[in-house]
């Protein structure tokens, strides 16, 4: 078999000898760097006491180049996870040491913090004197910020409230206490206001610089006030609660009361004693300073009023001088920013000194005085009487308006009755006078029960009384029967024209509304029908009125007299039902 030739040859072309050369030195190479390792497979095997001694594996000095140069099997890098034969198991970390690293000198923290206690103590007493600020507010800020981030809040808070108990005092205590002597209790009144409005610019240039503080410090301690409550409470035990200013305070806001009573138009005394209400209100004593001694003025000067007034005033004017009092009170308190119980409490006192005070109840329920007010028609002082009547409902006192009111009806009611001048007229008068007190019990008196049973029983106790005398032929039968069965036959007849001007008119403007003017007359005629059977119940024996309407009938039926048959069906009916 032939031998192969190889490729160059058998494709024709000459050998390489640049290529042989290359593959040559290779082999050379490779011959030498294994005669300078040991192979693996010509090592002997370990024993198991040399299992665990793993000796110092052999490197490369680089650092000195005179040592011995011991070189080992060079391995390239793996990317595979097993270890590659030759490297040892675990290589100690080495310390890295920079020579020459400057280290930056660390501050003092005492130094800092008395730095920034320094310059904040500066910036409150700037704010307490009214001075520039030394330092910028984001500066402060962020002290006091820092402060209260190294647990210097209750040491912050404790110097910030000293600073401010100091201020006070200085600032504001001290002048005040030294005018004093020159100044009345409005005038001191008005210094301390002043000094109140100024505190507050101080407050408000203070808590922005602590307000870091403020909500996170104080915001987490119940038992701490916030840096504004802590300014207000300040102020209040140092100024206000002060034994030579309290008295004097509140002696000029009670001067500004009286003031307002008796001129009741004095806007600017007005709207200071409503700031100084405010300042109450925000200092906390409204309640236990002001209030007490509000209402101790306010009884005092009610009472000496309801005492003069009641003497010298008649019934009419004291109810129309009680109720405008009232309501000047009342609005009063509303304008001033009173508390809900100031009023209320204040129209207690008005109620009791003016309404429920003994005195005062008997002059309003006087008989002579409530009837003169009924003769006289006076509506809206019995409409204010009734308010202040019935303001109470505990007290029932509009109730007792019934023996007055009975008494008027009855007494008015009789002299219509027995009035034998004015005979003829009675029934009109009648029926005015009951429209008169219809109006005043639904007007004044708001249609109350009680009242309306006292208008119908007195007008029934009266109507129906007798007395011997030339208008009854000697009899004791009562007069108003007869009276109102000849009445009804004026009407039936139609001889009363009573409130048909529109009829009449009706007919004379245009022929051809003859027939809306009739039903004009009918209706007309019917509502007085109505009028007069409101009399006709009141009766009690009817005998007379039923004697003399039968005979007034028969007279219209027989001489044709009756105005309109239908009118005269209807009230047969309604005298039958």
């Amino acid at each position: 078999m032939p031998r192969a030739r190889p490729l160059n040859e058998s494709c024709g072309k000459k050998p390489n000898h640049r290529n042989s050369k290359r593959a040559a030195s290779l082999n050379d190479s490779q011959s030498k760097r294994i005669k300078l390792t040991k192979s693996p497979a010509q090592e002997p095997p370990s024993s198991v006491n040399n299992m665990y001694n793993f000796s110092k594996p052999n490197h490369v000095d680089l650092t000195n180049g005179n040592g011995p140069a011991v070189m080992t099997k060079v391995q390239k890098p793996s990317f595979s996870m097993a270890k590659p034969v030759g490297t040892p198991a675990d290589s100690a970390p080495r310390k890295l040491v920079i020579k020459n690293f400057r280290k930056t000198p660390r501050s003092d923290p005492e130094k800092y913090i008395n730095e920034v206690s320094s310059q904040l103590d500066a910036a409150l007493s700037a704010i307490l004197a009214d001075e520039k600020l030394p330092h910028s507010n984001e500066e402060l800020y962020r002290g006091a910020e820092n402060l209260c981030r190294q647990g210097r809040a209750p040491q912050l808070y404790t110097s910030l409230r000293g600073k401010c108990q100091q201020g006070i005092k200085t600032y504001f205590e001290k002048p005040l206490l030294a005018r004093l002597s020159t100044l009345d209790d409005v005038e001191t009144l008005h210094a301390v206001m002043e000094a109140w409005e100024t505190w507050n610019i101080r407050l408000k240039t203070i808590r922005p610089i602590y307000f870091f503080l403020d909500r996170s410090y104080l915001l987490n301690s119940p038992s701490l006030p916030s840096i504004e409550q802590m300014g207000i409470n300040e102020f209040r035990d140092i100024i206000f609660l002060s034994p030579s200013l309290r008295s004097r305070i509140l002696g000029g806001a009670c001067e500004l009361l009286a003031a307002d009573r008796e001129t009741q138009h004095d806007e600017e005394g007005r709207d200071v004693l409503r700031k100084a209400i405010k300042m109450f209100h925000a200092l906390s004593v409204y309640t236990s300073s002001f209030e007490p001694e509000f209402l101790a003025r306010s009884s005092s000067y009610l009472s000496s009023w309801s005492d003069q007034k009641a003497e010298a005033l008649d019934l009419a004017q004291y109810i129309d001088e009680s109720v405008a009092l009232i309501d000047t009170e009342l609005t009063r308190c509303s304008l001033l920013g009173l508390d809900s119980t100031t009023q209320k409490t204040t129209e207690t006192y008005l109620l009791d000194l003016l309404v429920d005070q003994e005195d005062c109840r008997k002059k309003l329920l006087d008989t002579k005085g409530v009837s003169r007010l009924l003769e006289e028609g006076k509506e809206d002082t019995l409409r204010r009487l009734y308010t202040l009547l019935d303001w109470r409902e505990s007290t029932n006192l509009s109730e007792q308006l019934r023996i007055p009111f009975e008494a008027y009806i009855s007494e008015e009611g009789s002299k219509i009755v027995f009035d034998e001048a004015r005979e003829q007229e009675m029934v009109p008068r009648l029926l005015a006078f009951k429209r008169k007190l219809d109006t005043i019990w639904k007007q004044c008196f708001k249609e109350h029960e009680g009242l309306g049973h006292s208008l119908r029983e007195a007008f029934e106790a009266f109507i129906n009384k007798s007395k011997r005398s030339t208008m009854t032929w000697g009899t004791d039968n009562p007069k108003p029967g007869e009276m109102i069965a000849k009445y009804v036959n004026l009407i039936l007849e139609g001889r009363l024209k009573v409130g048909s001007d529109h009829a009449t008119a009706a007919k004379a403007n245009n022929n051809e509304d003859v027939d809306m003017a009739s039903e004009d007359e009918d209706a007309e005629i019917t509502r007085q029908l109505d009028q007069v059977l409101e009399l006709f119940r009141f009766l009690h024996g009817k005998a007379v009125f039923e004697a003399f309407y039968k005979k007034a009938l028969a007279k219209r039926l027989l001489l044709n007299r009756s105005a309109s048959a239908d009118a005269e069906k209807s009230m047969l009916t309604r005298l039958a039902s």
